[in-house]
Parts: structure tokens; sequence; C-alpha cells
């Protein structure tokens, strides 16, 4: 709080953000979704040459498409929760190579155990993501996804727990 009678001061505007940012050690890379996790604001930072603590761009476009990373993981050995993915093309819906309206795409997703969780392929951490119990909660769930992106992911739930871990790199020594 001010003194009584005292004015606060003004804030000077900023006439160049990255002239500002410049001016200190580093920035920390706080900002979830669209243009802070996709590889954005890490692309322009390196552009810019302003020091910054976070992924570099390429790991966060690979980690904002959940299809993308689920191949990866796979494909490296690395155990994840039983998924389809699908992409809906007009009015049909094509999964593995094959193409289904959508009417069989449900039929196709009965074989996956609930609970399921529905989530656009390219949003953020929890948008148009949906936990659902049963095939008429999937339907709405695969109807709401669509309508943030084409391609969309299906994955079984998983009992256990979440555990984060932060790894830093310097002079190629990994500190965790």
């Amino acid at each position: 709080p001010l003194p009584i009678g005292e004015e606060p001061k003004k804030l000077e505007a900023i006439e160049d953000i990255f002239s500002f940012l410049k001016t200190f050690d580093g920035v920390f890379l706080m900002i979830h979704g669209k243009n802070g996790e996709d590889g954005i604001l890490p692309s322009i930072f390196q552009f810019e040459q302003i020091p910054y603590v976070g992924n570099k761009p390429q790991a966060c476009m690979i980690t904002m498409d959940k299809i993308y990373t689920k191949d990866i993981l796979e494909l490296n050995h690395i155990k994840t929760a039983k998924y389809m993915a699908f992409t809906k093309y007009y009015d049909e819906y094509i999964c593995g190579g094959k193409t289904y309206s959508f009417e069989e795409l449900l039929k196709e997703l009965q074989q996956m155990n609930y609970p399921l969780f529905v989530k656009p392929a390219n949003s953020v951490s929890s948008i148009g993501v949906s936990k659902v119990m049963n095939s008429d909660e999937l339907r709405i769930a695969i109807h709401q996804a669509l309508l943030i992106d084409e391609r969309i992911l299906i994955e079984e739930g998983v009992l256990g727990r979440e555990l984060e871990c932060a790894i830093l790199e310097r002079d190629h020594q990994i500190l965790a």
C-alpha cells in the first residue's frame, strides 16, 4: 500500500519488447497453450538471441501433436496407454489406413476399454479433452473434439499415478 496522499508511479510503456528482454540474464518460458507450448515463442527467442529456459522449438512442436508423440514413443519401445487415432476428412474417418463412416468408426472403437479419453491431436493439455464412460458419451466427445482439430486421439484410461521430472541440459551433461 502507498502512504496516504502519495500517487502511484505510472508504468512506462515498453517500446521494444525484444530489446527489453535482452537486458535480463534469461527468460523462463511458462506460457501454456498456443504460441507458448507449440514452439512459437522459443523460436522467436532463438531468432532474437534472447536467452531462455525451456524446451527448444523442435521439442515443443513435436510434443504439441499428441498422435505424433505417441507414434514416436511407440517407435522407441516406450509403453503408453492403448490408443486409436483418426482423421476426419469430409464425412469419412480415416483410422489405421482404413476409411470408415462415423457409425463404423464408433463400432471399431468399441474394442477399447472404458474409461476412454478423447483428445484433439493439436490442442493444449486439456482443451477439448473428454473422459467418457460409455458409447453415448464417446459420440458426443468426438464431435466436441472435432470442433478443435480434425485429427483425434482416443486413449484408454490407465490406473496409476503421474510423476513429473524436470531435466536440464548444460554443456552436454544431463542434470536431473
